[in-house]
């Protein structure tokens, strides 16, 4: 505070000096700069108050700078220590100060505990204060379980996992140590292996568990207060099948480059192929189907073995196709359920477009060109429309000039093929099944060749030798197969001459 005087006078007759008429003191007092403003009577009321959510204390304080009180002064009530929250739902609150420098707030607690509040200037956070307040716990009793599905929509696979919170309340105050029952349907567990649970809730009256099923949909949870049971809530998990994307499956009789199939290829049934990729493991079943064109379904189910898991499978179902006609289409599909999560997977349909082969196929090489065959290479042949495949040899050739005197085994064009002192072997696929072979071959003396038949699995069926005796041999070499039908040939020897090819069925 700064002081002045200032002395007004008259000097007096006879020269004795002045006469003082009046004296002006004067006063300036400057708040913000001599005084140093502080926080004054900070205390809490009460100092204890129950931690319902409703019981609260009272902060209260006066803002002064020296004698005088500090108005509209922004101070900052702030909980440093607990979750106690203010009337504006936050930790912390800014109140201005009255005409009388008071400043005060109203906490509350839904934990017991102690807290710690701190007031400080919010211009000036270097004047501030702290006091301790302890809320007690709450003795009401559980009236509410609120449940949250925190984790949902997990895979049905046993080992996925959904997961439920739940929250015992009294009112909107949580209530700690209370003992929950819970159930699942739907055939979902608990990671103990029961459907059925028990837990007790933490300090904030909370709780969580994860559960898991194999069986895909909607798994109902319901949550019991055990000292209670009046006092329950549910919540419904979903728990997803997935949408796995399967192969489709193919026919073993049929030409899966071409989409067809011909129903004289059937012997006792068709067989249906669910590929490698289907990744079936043992214990899965499968179920493979077949609907024909007058929406007739023909189903067989199997159960993958051991000995089977991790490879393509084939199930014959007991369908020849009879009457069947041309041009008509076939779906076939399979579905297979999971033996780890009992989930039903379905492929998409594959289909089929019935073809009517000739029941007899004859090839005598002549509307085929002289050609060569290197390793695994293949050509279509011109009158039967079977398909010729090299194996072994670099090189087969379809010849003319053969020796008219070798009909009628051989006359005109004949498949010649030589493998020297490396025996040949090469394979005749056919279009259409067949029981009945018959061809005429030409081969050198003590030379032994070999015809091996194989099925529309390429499963051997039969195999027969054939030797040449005399300078040059020309014969007729034919079989007739019972019960599976043949589809292809493969031919392995020296050196061999084939014409004149009959197939039927």
């Amino acid at each position: 505070m700064n002081v002045f005087a200032v002395l007004l006078g008259i000097k007096q007759p006879g020269g004795k000096g002045f006469q003082t008429i009046f004296e002006l003191t004067s006063v300036n007092a400057f708040y913000s700069g001599d005084y140093v403003m502080e926080i004054t009577n900070f205390v809490l009321t009460p100092n204890t108050a129950v931690a319902n959510g409703t019981d609260n204390i009272t902060a209260s304080a006066v803002v002064m700078n020296g004698n005088d009180y500090v108005s509209n002064e922004p101070v900052v009530f702030s909980v440093t220590t607990g979750s106690a929250i203010f009337s504006n739902g936050l930790s912390s609150i800014v109140v201005s100060s009255n005409i009388l420098g008071a400043v005060s707030a109203r906490l509350v607690d839904t934990t017991a505990e102690t807290i710690v509040i701190e007031i400080a200037l919010q211009n000036d956070a270097a004047i501030h204060d702290s006091l301790a307040a302890t809320f007690t716990p709450s003795d009401n009793s559980v009236d509410t379980i609120n449940l949250l599905l925190t984790i949902d929509n997990a895979k049905a696979d046993g080992e996925d996992q959904n997961q439920v919170e739940l929250q015992t309340l009294s009112g909107a105050v949580p209530v700690s140590g209370a003992s929950v029952s819970l159930k699942l349907t739907n055939g979902a567990v608990f990671i103990s292996g029961e459907n059925t649970a028990k837990i007790k809730t933490d300090s904030n009256g909370r709780a969580s568990l994860p559960f898991t099923s194999t069986t895909a949909g909607q798994s109902k949870l319901t949550a019991y207060l055990e000292e209670n049971l009046a006092i329950y809530n549910s919540v419904t998990a979903t728990f997803d099948g997935g949408k796995v994307t399967l192969p489709a499956p193919t026919v073993a009789e049929a030409d899966n480059t071409a989409m067809t199939i011909d129903p004289a290829s059937l012997t006792g049934g068709i067989s249906i192929v669910i590929p490698e990729a289907a990744n079936l493991t043992e214990g899965d079943s499968v179920i493979a189907s077949l609907r024909d064109k007058s929406g007739i379904t023909t189903s067989a189910e199997h159960m993958v073995t051991s000995a089977e898991a991790g490879k393509a499978l084939t199930i014959m179902l007991n369908n020849t196709l009879a009457g069947d006609t041309d041009g008509e289409q076939i779906a076939v599909w399979y579905q297979v359920t999971r033996s780890k999560s009992a989930v039903g997977e379905t492929s998409a349909e594959s289909i089929y477009t019935i073809k009517i082969l000739p029941s007899m196929l004859f090839e005598d090489f002549e509307g085929n060109q002289d050609i060569t065959l290197y390793l695994w290479q293949s050509v279509q042949l011109v009158n039967s429309g079977a398909t010729l495949t090299n194996k072994s040899l670099d090189r087969i050739v379809i010849t003319g000039g053969v020796d008219d005197e070798l009909a009628p085994y051989l006359l005109g064009k004949a498949l010649s093929a030589y493998g020297g002192a490396t025996a040949l072997k090469y394979k005749i696929t056919f279009p259409i099944a067949f029981n009945y072979f018959k061809v005429g071959v030409q081969m050198g003396k003590g030379y032994t060749n070999r015809f091996t038949f194989y099925d529309s699995q390429d499963k051997e069926i039969y195999l027969e030798d054939v030797t040449g005796s005399g300078a040059t041999v020309g014969r007729w070499f034919e079989h007739t197969f019972t019960g599976t039908k043949a589809k292809s040939l493969i031919i392995s020897g020296p050196a061999l001459s084939i014409d004149n090819i009959t197939v039927s069925s």
